[in-house]
């Protein structure tokens, strides 16, 4: 796909949606989506550039976490790769986005940060909805390594690239 992307086949909006569905679809969740990051240090931000839910049309994201409300979240994820969360009602770093969990219906979710040159890019978060999901240390791997083929794939298409993050709302 990025290959398709770099040479014109693909745009930017289309190659989200096409990773957020395969990505969803891959590990069978309810909802799958990709953000970049912005920012450093205590003004870094994850912005949503796309979520794709079963069941529903391609949303194009536009939701935007700050790591100044969501440090212990950031923290975490920056330093172990990976943030698993068997039930988001339960895990304190979670805390600010009780009434996103209550809306969606998300129990559950599994989110792994990726990095480009050293610096963090992008995280992909899987979700599921309605029903907590004991995460498999298999799964965490699997989505680790889609993850890190992102990255291989999102390097290549040079150092500008940035998932249109720049361009989204903040």
């Amino acid at each position: 796909m990025a290959a398709r992307l770099a040479c014109g086949e693909l745009t930017l909006p289309a190659f989200r949606e096409a990773l957020c569905t395969l990505l969803r679809d891959s590990f069978g969740v309810s909802r799958a989506s990709l953000w970049g990051f912005a920012g450093d240090g205590d003004t870094r931000s994850l912005h949503c550039v796309g979520l794709a839910s079963a069941g529903a049309a391609f949303h194009a994201g536009g939701a935007v976490l700050h790591a100044s409300e969501f440090g212990l979240y950031f923290g975490q994820l920056l330093s172990r790769g990976v943030y698993v969360a068997h039930d988001v009602t339960q895990e304190p770093a979670l805390a600010g986005l009780a009434t996103y969990f209550a809306r969606t219906g998300v129990r559950s979710l599994l989110d792994t940060s990726f990095q480009i040159n050293g610096r963090p890019f992008g995280v992909v978060c899987l979700e599921e909805t309605g029903r907590v999901r004991n995460w498999t240390a298999p799964e965490a791997a699997a989505l680790r390594q889609a993850a890190s083929t992102i990255s291989l794939s999102v390097a290549r298409l040079g150092p500008t690239f940035d998932f249109g993050v720049a361009s989204e709302p903040a």
